[in-house]
């Protein structure tokens, strides 16, 4: 290794200053211009140059100050440089012409060999600190994640352990503050939809036994959460509130409905069975009904035309139409309005010809009007679906 400190004419301790001014005395001395044709002169300030870029540099002078201590450690020193060096008191540089250019050596002795050792030995204790790094690292993890666990399922026996105690209420908020710490932790979303399930379950169970309080409870506690689809758990909410005692907010639920959705046929159809069997307000179910009945004729008018009748296909039609007009029917004949009852006969057994309510709607409803054209065939119609009849009817009108 060279050793820019020699070449230079100064101790390892000189100052950028000291360095500097050596360097220019040098590089007058060797400068190609007063040594023509010397050869020795132009490698001489070369080496010059070089070791100045260097040692005149801060970290370019600490990178090389580290490797010299480390050549020094070695035992090869400064001394293996392939360049001759000068006594720091040294004045006189050897003369341009002088060469000196001696053989590199190498000695392999105990020194070198203890090196050795002292290397593979602390590479060795390097490898296993960053292994046992590694182990404790992943044995942490391993413990974080298996506390995370319990944690997990410590909070999702405490949801369901609720449930259990039918605490329905509780769990729900519970699984939405266990969701709002941890809302990228999916298995609480799946709480939440489970616990909803089963109280929709529960609140099903409680409207068919009749206990209408607790089912109103339930019920209420999943419209609040928006739990559930509405159309399909609307006419059991009504119910249990009314049978509950909460019939103002049924009807005022209903209402809401009828005048948000002017197309919401299932609902005016419920609002006027709710008037005519819960309120016992004939008229108001009257009403109703008949809203119910305009909202069918306008809804079959824009998707088959004016003349709907003839070309509707019946099997695709709900059966909250045929539902429509079987109450319809039946308020109509409490009104004594057999003549509109005898219609929605009609109506119901074009819907649904296969169902023997419409037929029997028809024969009763004609005989008191005097209306006999589709006697006989309403009672045929009614022996085809296994209804039986009074056979003078059949005798009187079927000949």
């Amino acid at each position: 290794m060279k050793d820019y400190y020699s070449l230079l004419r100064v101790p390892k301790s000189a100052s950028i200053e000291e360095i500097r001014r050596s360097y220019k005395k040098l590089a007058m001395m060797y400068h190609p211009d007063k040594n023509p044709g010397n050869k020795h002169a132009e490698d001489e300030f070369k080496l010059i140059n070089e070791a100045y870029q260097v040692l005149s540099d801060p970290d370019k002078k600490r990178n090389y100050d580290n490797l010299l201590l480390y050549d020094e450690f070695q035992g090869t020193g400064a001394s293996s440089s392939t360049h001759t060096t000068y006594s720091t008191g040294s004045r006189k540089p050897p003369p341009p012409s002088a060469t000196n250019n001696p053989k590199t050596r190498y000695i392999f002795d105990e020194k070198y060999y203890k090196s050795i050792k002292i290397s593979i030995v602390i590479f060795i204790v390097m490898m296993g600190s960053v292994i046992a790094s590694y182990q404790v690292r992943e044995y942490n993890k391993r413990q974080k994640t298996i506390l995370e666990q319990n944690i997990l399922s410590q909070k999702l026996n405490r949801i369901y352990t609720l449930v259990s105690e039918n605490k329905y209420d509780s769990a729900i908020y519970q699984v939405y503050e266990y969701i709002a710490e941890a809302p990228l932790n999916y298995s609480f979303k799946i709480a939440k939809d489970s616990v909803f399930k089963m109280a929709s379950k529960a609140a099903f169970s409680q409207y068919n036994n009749e206990k209408y309080k607790e089912a109103t409870f339930l019920f209420q506690l999943l419209r609040k959460h928006n739990s559930f689809r509405y159309d399909e758990l609307i006419e059991p909410i009504i119910y249990s509130y009314i049978r509950g005692g909460l019939r103002d907010s049924a009807i005022q639920i209903l209402t809401h409905r009828i005048e948000n959705n002017d197309m919401d046929v299932s609902s005016v159809i419920l609002m006027s069975k709710i008037q005519l069997n819960e309120l016992h307000q004939i008229d108001i179910a009257k009403t109703y009904i008949d809203e119910a009945k305009e909202m069918f004729k306008k809804t079959q008018t824009i998707t088959y035309g004016k003349a709907f009748e003839m070309v509707m296909d019946v099997k695709k039609a709900p059966d909250v139409y045929f539902d429509l007009f079987i109450l319809r029917a039946e308020i109509n004949e409490k009104l004594q309005q057999y003549s509109e009852a005898y219609t929605d006969g009609n109506w119901a057994t074009f819907l649904r010809p296969d169902n023997a309510k419409g037929y029997e709607i028809r024969l009763q409803n004609g005989l008191k009007i005097k209306k006999y054209t589709r006697t006989c065939m309403d009672i045929k119609n009614l022996e085809r679906l296994n209804i039986t009849t009074d056979q003078s009817l059949k005798t009187k009108y079927c000949k």
